[in-house]
């Protein structure tokens, strides 16, 4: 009896390590390419972003491929909800929505490949953001003067 039990925990070990194995992500599965829509994780939003991909037009597998250049933080990363880092209690404010405070740095671990001279994201891809608020400088309008060609048509210039 002591042999069948035995054997029956050797058993269950291979079981639960050959199980243990098919969750973990083999080195193939991280080289796999990132395609538009992709479902971006960070660990301070409130709920996952989504990856739109504007670098290139080559659809590839009826697919476009997220490339390095994929990191403008208002168009290409696509995050819902606020952004809960860690600095936000300390300046005694509630949450800001994660779009009016990423601030990306540009894209690590990329693949290989390249698409319209761009390597493409694969996903041990990442982007680190130190958010902070997106600041607009406003400038003044340009004054413009009018211009008459002696017809019906204006055109306006800028005056320097």
């Amino acid at each position: 009896m002591s042999n069948d039990k035995t054997h029956n925990n050797k058993l269950q070990q291979k079981r639960e390590e050959k199980k243990r194995k098919e969750q973990e992500q083999t080195p193939i599965e991280k080289r796999e390419v990132v395609m538009h829509g992709a479902t971006l994780k960070c660990q301070y939003a409130q709920g996952p972003g989504k990856l739109v991909v504007t670098s290139n037009e080559i659809l590839l597998q009826d697919q476009k491929w997220a490339t390095f250049n994929d990191d403008s933080n208002m168009v290409n990363l696509q995050f819902k909800g606020t952004c809960g880092h860690p600095k936000w209690p300390n300046q005694k404010m509630s949450p800001p929505p994660c779009m009016s405070v990423i601030k990306l740095s540009p894209w690590q671990k990329l693949g290989t490949t390249l698409v319209q001279e761009q390597k493409v994201l694969v996903k041990e891809s990442f982007i680190n953001c130190e958010p902070d608020f997106n600041t607009a400088v406003a400038k003044p309008i340009p004054k413009a003067t009018n211009v008459n060609s002696g017809g019906l048509l204006y055109a306006y210039t800028k005056q320097a």
